[in-house]
């Protein structure tokens, strides 16, 4: 099963003076040492203000240079059954023991490195979203707060509008239902003809200046160009040309405006051509091993759009 993976960066600020605190590694740690309490090697922390939308974070690996967690809340029940599939016989989720004092829950897993202050975040749906990290300050240190950035993509076209940044071209791609479509392309009765026996579906426009010239460096020009493309029905068949400063000239788009990866999450495996559930200690070890890797293998990448180097 493949999940969305979001990066931010992160810190936590001190609420009165907005300063980023430096030792925020220390504070997160004495916040689990102080407040958690340990079942076996995970150790949970609650974050729940009131009981109708408790979460809790479970840390499930807290040696080396990473902080591996999970992060749920209470799923709502009244909604769900469990259904026998032979019988069709329909159960509540929770036995009436086990009403009192369990619930069900939905969780994700979040990776931290403390080191780059970067946050690698599973998006899965029903799950808390990043956000429900703030409560960790906003309960136990209310005098801070988390301060957590998502990263943008430096390939969407959005990135070409920071000063400094040179707009080279413009590609579009656009459908062609008719060759009379091209009459106004400047091409002659004879071309068009000839194309009319072909098996032409699209067309390519390329939108330059003279050669070896960018169309334009100014950045009130290339806002004006990109964002009169932006939200249109073209939008998804437009490809700008150019480049940030001190960057290369490359492609850019619409599009997801953060940088997301995907990452497999497996929940089964197969035995005997039947699909066996893993435990849930092997899908933490298999969600670990997949997110980190992803992470390691862009850190660098996640430096340079984050701005740190």
């Amino acid at each position: 099963m493949k999940r969305k993976l979001s990066f931010y960066i992160f810190g936590i600020k001190n609420k009165n003076t907005y300063e980023q605190v430096e030792n925020f590694k220390d504070i997160i740690f004495n916040i689990i040492n102080v407040h958690s309490v340990k079942n076996g090697n995970i150790r949970t922390l609650s974050l729940a203000k009131n009981d109708d939308d408790p979460v809790s974070i479970d840390v499930l690996d807290e040696e080396g240079e990473f902080l591996f967690c999970r992060i749920g809340h209470k799923k709502d029940l009244t909604t769900v059954i469990k259904r026998n599939r032979e019988t069709r016989k329909s159960e509540n989720i929770l036995s009436d023991d086990e009403i009192p004092n369990k619930d069900i829950e939905s969780s994700t897993y979040f990776l931290l490195d403390f080191e780059y202050g970067f946050i690698a975040y599973v998006v899965s749906q029903g799950a808390p979203r990043i956000d429900k990290l703030s409560l960790i300050t906003d309960i136990y240190t209310p005098d801070m707060m988390l301060d957590i950035k998502q990263i943008a993509d430096p390939e969407r076209v959005e990135s070409l509008l920071k000063e400094g940044s040179v707009l080279s071209s413009i590609e579009y791609s656009f459908p062609v239902p008719s060759v009379e479509v091209l009459t106004g392309l400047g091409l002659d009765a004879f071309q068009i003809a000839a194309l009319s026996e072909s098996d032409i579906v699209s067309g390519r426009l390329i939108i330059k200046a003279e050669p070896k010239k960018p169309l334009s460096k100014v950045s009130t020009v290339i806002s004006s160009i990109v964002n009169s493309f932006k939200g249109k029905a073209q939008e998804s068949q437009i490809l700008f040309h150019g480049k940030e400063p001190n960057n290369k000239t490359q492609p850019y788009r619409f599009g997801d405006d953060f940088v997301n990866y995907q990452v497999e999450l497996p929940t089964t495996k197969t035995e005997n051509h039947t699909k066996v559930p893993l435990s849930l200690d092997t899908q933490v070890l298999i969600a670990r091993k997949n997110i980190i890797s992803i992470y390691k293998a862009n850190r660098e990448n996640l430096q340079l759009y984050a701005g740190k180097i």
